[in-house]
């Protein structure tokens, strides 16, 4: 599910940060223990490259001893040609068969396939344009349902996914099991990210009752982590790598990168960095790999060398998020001059990506603004991340956001809703403590640092806000 900044000045923890600007280092007020979940788990994506379970779930792998990949592109560049080819085959079809829907939707899956890689949201954007023209030009009850659903969500519109699920559900050709188990986890999803965790559990349950596999795991797992059920959302990842049918080494790598996420949510660092390093040699060139693995060196190692390995990853990659990171950690190392050069980078592509597809943008622009921007700008994207996605997730944005415009009552207020819908971890918590503690409740403050280092014990450590991806 789950994507930092500098040494901070701070009245109760260290969550209160300071930002360079033309006239120095300012209090800003925010928290940096909610960080962006830079691992985008396309959890729809994953259910398309892996099918259901075989037998029952054999040796439990660890982060040495992973499955062996059975199918699929074996390194980053590999997946990347494997993508340019569906891309390049899709826009031969479109010239060929210039009024045919068909070729449209072969062309969006390659673009699609290429951005999960890239991060490109141009790549999105045009796959986006090409199937709603399809949609738009095959016979009712037709058309690239599927594919259009599955962009809708992993862009944030979860009102489009519903519309598509009405008419998948409405074909004259009605699904089947497996595809009634696929309905029903983004049914779940689309409760998920509305707040309900209660209907998603219900739905991912009838999804593993209609066909349980990988893609159920998945949910299962992103479920738990939103609960802090740590063994649980280990034990669906775990039997996902243990099952019998081969799996792509890319899905092994996110999988091991999961993995890593929950170990870096509870503090045990060294755990994730092997986690990170079976994901680099089971996926090999991977660009989001690489940045975990930097993180991991700042946390574990040299921050310096990080920093250098961090920037050189942002170059290579155009990753805004990368920038970010590398960004953080200059700021940490006292390099004003290549932490701001890296921010304003990144906040120029933030705000490209804002104009081309704003609901997918909103949470990462927020994190980048609350990092390096201003308490207005950071306040108005978290309400429209709320009003659009409500989970806890996006709650705590929001919160943050608020102690960053010095409301910390509204703060709490924030924080209570996402605690009553279910959501529990460290962060959680940790804002809450700050929030508390600016509002003049210190007994609250107090109660809640002992229930976010029962989580995380490093979580008040000053090197946590070193953490850009895989926060939990």
């Amino acid at each position: 599910m789950r994507p930092s900044l500098p040494i901070g000045t701070t009245t109760t923890s260290r969550s209160v940060r300071w930002q360079w600007g033309s006239t120095g280092p300012r209090q800003a007020g925010r928290l940096r223990y909610f960080l962006p979940l830079a691992v985008v788990l396309m959890i729809v994506a994953v259910g398309a490259l892996l099918d259901a379970r075989g037998a029952a779930p054999v040796e439990r792998p660890t982060p040495e001893h992973m499955p062996t990949p059975g199918f699929g592109p074996a390194s980053f560049a590999h997946a990347l040609a494997d993508a340019d080819g569906r891309i390049a085959l899709g826009r031969e079809q479109m010239r060929r068969l210039p009024g045919e829907w068909g070729p449209k939707e072969i062309l969006a899956q390659g673009l699609m396939a290429k951005a999960r890689l890239t991060g490109s949201y141009p790549m999105l954007a045009e796959a986006r344009g090409l199937l709603d023209e399809a949609m738009a030009e095959a016979p009712k009850g037709a058309g690239p349902l599927v594919a259009h659903a599955t962009l809708a969500f992993s862009t944030h519109r979860l009102a489009a996914v519903e519309r598509d699920i009405a008419l998948i559900e409405g074909a004259a050709v009605p699904p089947d099991r497996l595809q009634q188990s696929g309905i029903a986890g983004l049914v779940g999803d689309i409760a998920f990210y509305r707040g309900d965790m209660v209907e998603a559990a219900r739905q991912y349950r009838r999804a593993a009752g209609l066909r349980d596999g990988p893609a159920v795991d998945y949910r299962r797992a992103g479920l738990a982590m939103a609960q802090a059920r740590f063994a649980d959302a280990d034990a669906a990842i775990l039997d996902m790598m243990s099952d019998k049918r081969p799996s792509a080494p890319r899905s092994l790598a996110e999988a091991a990168m999961q993995m890593g996420g929950h170990a870096l949510a509870q503090g045990r660092w060294e755990e994730a960095d092997r986690w990170f390093a079976s994901a680099d040699a089971l996926f090999p060139g991977y660009w989001l790999i690489a940045a975990h693995r930097a993180q991991a060196e700042a946390l574990t190692g040299d921050p310096a060398r990080a920093a250098a390995r961090m920037a050189a990853i942002a170059e290579a990659s155009n990753s805004a998020e990368v920038m970010d990171a590398a960004a953080v950690l200059y700021r940490h190392l006292g390099d004003r001059a290549n932490c701001l050069r890296w921010a304003a980078r990144a906040g120029a592509l933030w705000e490209a990506r804002l104009r081309l597809l704003p609901e997918a943008a909103y949470g990462h622009a927020i994190e980048h603004e609350l990092a390096f921007g201003t308490p207005d700008r950071a306040l108005d994207l978290a309400r429209k991340n709320v009003a659009l996605r409500p989970y806890g997730e996006s709650r705590l944005l929001l919160a943050s956001a608020l102690l960053m415009n010095n409301r910390p009552q509204d703060a709490l207020a924030e924080i209570a809703r996402a605690q009553k819908s279910g959501w529990r971890s460290a962060p959680l918590f940790a804002i809450k403590a700050e929030a508390a503690a600016l509002a003049g409740q210190p007994a609250l403050s107090q109660a809640s640092r002992a229930e976010a280092e029962a989580i995380n014990p490093r979580i008040f450590d000053p090197r946590t806000p070193l953490v850009w991806f895989a926060h939990g």
